[in-house]
């Protein structure tokens, strides 16, 4: 029996990347014996198996042939006969097929070291197009390893173009979608993704709600070339993959309305397209949530700029976000409210030069001060409430600001 650490855990030692998780396979051995030993089982279609002490996963080698559609299509072959190359072979991309066994030797019989040397994300072998996924996999790791300089071999390009032609795409549930995709939004460079998925034809197979709205704006050209250099604004964000994933749809939002011709139809088409979107892969509550406002985001953000402060005023209320300091947070983000230069004006204690975060939080924070139950109190009723609450605060606003 022999043990081999592989894939990522070598890969990413090798790229000075923290190693998040160590994987193992194991050789020469089968389940019985793996389980005298004191390991756990926990894999249904192939033998995968908890170590008593670490909680790591160790697999037993296996070999892969394709018997149906998907990336669920395989059969899964082991024995103590399969050899760690076997094993190493099923594998995607080279600078994830490489082992090094207990006494530290390097086991790389596709070349994988010779790869990170050169930054080229390569497959292994012709099987490669067999697993869908695997497309959406190197459009993950191609964003993961973009700020070290890896490009995708031309040889690879054609093998994720032969799987968006073979139909097999539709087979991926949208549940594993949106798990490469909030993997993606992690990564340092995650427009990438979207780029391997334009370059490969498979947008507007995947996301064909998001291929829509790309290609129904004005000027491709100059769209495309602003469209990433503005989305590296999104590798300054925490890594949240909420705020990342709305930011990204806030520049596609920008972007396709751009034009001032029919804004409203094309306002009500975006919406449209985002809530099957939504509903697809069963967003979160608070990403749906967003997305419905992000026209009144886009014009928050404009009237900060014309330092507007009773449509300001007017804009928070369609928001509906109440006292609820963690959306406007959001908001500010994923808006790149944060980022943006100075505001110049003269408050009243004489401050000048906010930056619109600043200017936002406050304009927030003063016109929550005003109290709805003291409203009420006056005797004050249904829509008049509403009315004098918001007269309130611009009062409250003018004081402050003039």
């Amino acid at each position: 029996m022999k043990i081999y650490l592989v894939g990522g855990a070598i890969r990413d030692s090798l790229l000075k990347l923290p190693i998040k998780e160590k994987d193992w396979v194991v050789v020469g051995s089968d389940i019985n014996n793996m389980i005298k030993l004191g390991y756990k089982q926990v894999g249904k279609k192939f033998p995968v198996f908890i170590h008593p002490k670490s909680k790591e996963e160790y697999a037993l080698a296996r070999k892969e042939i394709k018997n149906n559609v998907g990336h669920k299509g395989f059969i899964c072959f082991f024995s103590k006969k399969t050899t760690i190359i076997d094993d190493l072979y099923r594998r995607d991309l080279t600078i994830n097929a490489i082992a090094k066994d207990s006494y530290n030797n390097i086991i790389d019989p596709f070349n994988g070291i010779k790869d990170i040397k050169n930054r080229i994300i390569k497959h292994v072998s012709n099987n490669f197009s067999d697993d869908p996924l695997r497309l959406l996999r190197v459009a993950r790791f191609y964003s993961y390893l973009y700020h070290l300089n890896f490009n995708i071999s031309l040889s690879t390009i054609k093998m994720l173009k032969k799987i968006s032609y073979s139909g097999e795409l539709k087979y991926i549930s949208y549940d594993r979608i949106w798990k490469e995709l909030k993997k993606t939004m992690l990564t340092n460079n995650p427009i990438c993704f979207f780029r391997v998925l334009i370059i490969s034809n498979s947008l507007n197979i995947i996301f064909p709600e998001i291929g829509y709205l790309l290609n129904n704006i004005n000027n491709q050209f100059f769209f495309k070339k602003k469209f990433f250099k503005k989305n590296k604004n999104i590798n300054h964000l925490e890594k949240n993959y909420i705020i990342r994933f709305l930011s990204l749809f806030y520049i596609i939002f920008k972007y396709y309305i751009r034009s001032n011709k029919n804004i409203k139809k094309k306002i009500f088409i975006f919406k449209n397209k985002i809530n099957i979107l939504s509903i697809k892969f069963n967003l979160p509550k608070k990403i749906k949530f967003i997305l419905k406002k992000i026209d009144l985001i886009y014009k928050l953000d404009r009237e900060l700029n014309n330092f507007n402060l009773f449509k300001i005023i007017d804009i928070l209320h369609l928001l509906k976000i109440n006292n609820n300091l963690e959306l406007l947070n959001i908001i500010i983000k994923i808006s790149f409210i944060n980022l943006d230069k100075k505001i110049v004006f003269i408050d009243k204690k004489n401050k000048i030069n906010y930056f619109k975060k600043d200017l936002i939080i406050k304009i927030f924070k003063l016109i929550n001060c005003i109290s709805i139950k003291d409203i009420i109190l006056e005797g004050f009723i249904n829509k008049n409430i509403n009315n004098e609450l918001i007269i309130r605060q611009k009062k409250k606003i003018l004081l402050y600001f003039k």
